[in-house]
């Protein structure tokens, strides 16, 4: 089964197409004929905000409700900004013609969301450069070391950072927990001095002639995927080379950017709320970063990071009450903003796997009593390949959003559907529709030959391009995703119902109870999890993992040690009853000890070589062997 192309119908109503092919001339193009555009403006809390800026003036800053809305970045100025970055990186890092026509450098650039994090964005691209935005490091050892690693796991050869970001480096209590060593370190505050200075001398420096790069196939910036986070083991293996991170081309970026016009209908000067993290990358980097300057509109962003924990959190609050008082139609988020939302049309979650259907349900109730439409809460899906595969459509029914499907048919990768309170049910969210020039298709394993198969994509939007050979063979690019493409009531093309990623899938597990074995069965994480958290109230969170085909359960507990006890025979019961699946190991742990990385998503592999090496540090561990 496929999903063909197919033609937007709001895409006379949305903003024109720029007549460019790489972000760079996008932002050349828009600072010629719209120097005034608004770019993006941050929102900060404004309780914090007084406190810090008491002499500011009024008209620099705009309050509204609790919420802080800062002085907007425009076209003109993020230019302005971006050249005097470009001289920076030249003069810094003595970049030669003939060094960046064999390989593109890689320059990364540690900045708090807003201006200074765009102008070395741009910066680096106008420079030559490929950008890699990181997470700026705290001041404890373990935050160091993890951005040190991460520098140098991806190959960079400069820091562009702002300067409290700069001065942390710098600090000599630093310098202990840098390990590896920094390479040279930028500083945005003197990229101004260095470009009068190159401005006024007549030397002619070469390397102050060397253009950006103009190929829509050369790469915008590098996609870290959420790398890097002070969980992540993952950089610590001595000695390992594998590349990380993705090379996104200026084609799929201007791509992704389209396609996000074209759904939510930007124009020039609307005003998009987005509530991401930008450094978990995808599609929150493109909505963060990049969207405005292809499209024209006015991004108003708060940093995930800025939201607390509590329902109550003065951020969280502030951005709602923009919401309902700007009278936004469309906003964005990601799973960090969990309150209520109001006078909204839809809000789009950016998800990378599976939606979780029961996280969207409890908040779905929320928005009941505020009005808000049961189908304004919607779904997008985005991977490696391409972070933007689907957005959701303005016209899908709350019947058509979701489907329930057999668990046990899904593990041989048939798609049987039952009723929602079947006791075997497993709700599969509409994970959207795919954008206008994007084909999707399923690889069904030949093994199995069922309803479920690895989803494929070709489309303009993809990060890796296609070959002249791959494009005239009709070859469609893998995402690693397994899913279901199903004919719905709400419109004329199929959707796509994302299941999880092949590489957490289990199989081959011993002690499975199910007839044929655990060997012919494919077991999804994300719902063995879901059993083992229904089943005792004190589980706040659980994560599974495979080890030498047996299946291991790490539970994170709220409860005194002495009633950590009660909650193993219960998941060992309920894993048996629900998935006929023996639970070989059982490991409780404090809350916290489930690693996960800038998305959100756990990193179920360092669990795993955390528990092999004797590092998980747990309260209890059982065995059922």
């Amino acid at each position: 089964p496929s999903v063909s192309d197919r033609s937007s119908t709001s895409s006379s109503s949305a903003g024109p197409t720029l007549p460019c092919l790489t972000l760079t001339d996008a932002l050349r193009w828009r600072a010629s004929r719209e120097p005034d555009t608004r770019l993006l403006s941050v929102c900060t809390d404004a309780s914090s905000a007084s406190d810090t800026d008491g002499d500011s003036s009024a008209d620099t800053v705009d309050i509204v409700a609790s919420c802080s809305v800062g002085e907007p970045l425009t076209a003109q100025g993020l230019l302005k900004r971006a050249d005097r970055v470009a001289s920076l990186i030249r003069t810094g890092l003595q970049l030669t013609a003939q060094q960046q026509a064999l390989v593109s450098p890689i320059v990364a650039v540690a900045a708090a969301p807003g201006p200074d994090l765009l102008a070395g964005l741009f910066g680096a691209m106008l420079a030559g450069c490929v950008p890699a935005v990181m997470r700026p490091p705290a001041p404890a050892p373990s935050s160091l070391s993890a951005f040190a690693r991460l520098v140098r796991a991806a190959d960079c050869v400069g820091v562009v950072a702002s300067q409290p970001v700069a001065k942390l480096l710098k600090a000599k209590s630093s310098q202990p927990n840098l390990r590896p060593p920094l390479p040279p370190l930028l500083e945005l505050d003197k990229a101004k001095k260095v470009a009068e200075k190159a401005a006024a001398s007549d030397s002619g420096d070469p390397n102050s002639k060397l253009a950006s790069q103009t190929d829509p196939e050369s790469a915008a910036y590098l996609d870290l995927c959420g790398a890097g986070s002070p969980q992540d083991d993952s950089l610590q293996t001595p000695g390992s080379s594998a590349p990380i991170g993705v090379r996104v081309t200026h084609r799929a970026a201007m791509a992704a950017c389209q396609c996000l016009q074209t759904r939510c209908d930007l124009q020039l000067g609307r005003d998009l709320p987005a509530c991401v993290d930008l450094y978990s990358g995808g599609m929150a980097f493109i909505v963060a970063c990049l969207a405005s300057v292809a499209c024209g509109h006015h991004t108003l962003l708060m940093p995930a990071g800025a939201l607390s924990l509590e329902p109550s959190a003065s951020g969280a609050a502030g951005f709602l009450q923009m919401l309902a008082q700007r009278s936004v139609r469309d906003a964005l988020c990601g799973y960090e903003l969990l309150d209520r939302l109001a006078n909204l049309r839809s809000l789009i979650v950016l998800g990378t796997d599976r939606p979780r259907a029961e996280l969207l349900a409890k908040f779905g109730r929320l928005l009941v009593p505020l009005g808000l439409s049961p189908t304004a809460l919607r779904c997008s899906f985005g991977c490696r390949v391409n972070p933007c595969l689907t957005l959701p459509a303005t016209d899908v029914d709350a019947d058509s959003a979701a489907i329930y499907a057999d668990a046990r048919a899904l593990r041989q990768d048939r798609l049987v559907p039952v009723d929602s309170d079947s006791p075997n049910a497993v709700a599969l969210l509409q994970a959207g529709q795919p954008a206008p020039d994007a084909r999707i298709s399923l690889a069904t394993p030949s093994v199995r030959g069922g309803d479920v198969g690895e989803i494929l994509v070709r489309s303009r939007g993809n990060v890796e391009p296609l070959t002249a050979a791959t494009a005239a063979a009709g070859l469609s690019a893998r995402t690693g995703y397994l899913g279901v493409i199903r004919q719905v009531d709400s419109g004329p093309a199929p959707a796509l119902f994302v299941i999880g990623a092949v590489a957490d899938c289990l199989t081959g597990l011993s002690g499975c109870c199910s007839a044929g074995g655990g060997t012919s069965l494919r077991y999804y994480p994300a719902d063995l999890e879901a059993t083992v958290v229904r089943c005792h109230p004190a589980i706040v969170d659980c994560a599974v993992f495979a080890c030498d085909s047996l299946l291991a359960v790490v539970m994170e507990l709220s409860c005194r040690e002495s009633d950590a006890l009660d909650a193993v025979p219960q998941a060992t019961t309920a894993l048996l009853r629900d998935h006929q699946l023996v639970a070989s190991v059982l490991i409780v742990c404090d809350p916290g000890a489930i690693p996960a990385n800038g998305r959100g998503e756990k990193l179920r592999s360092v669990l795993r070589d955390r528990f092999l090496s004797d590092r998980l540090d747990p309260v209890y561990v059982a065995y059922n062997l």
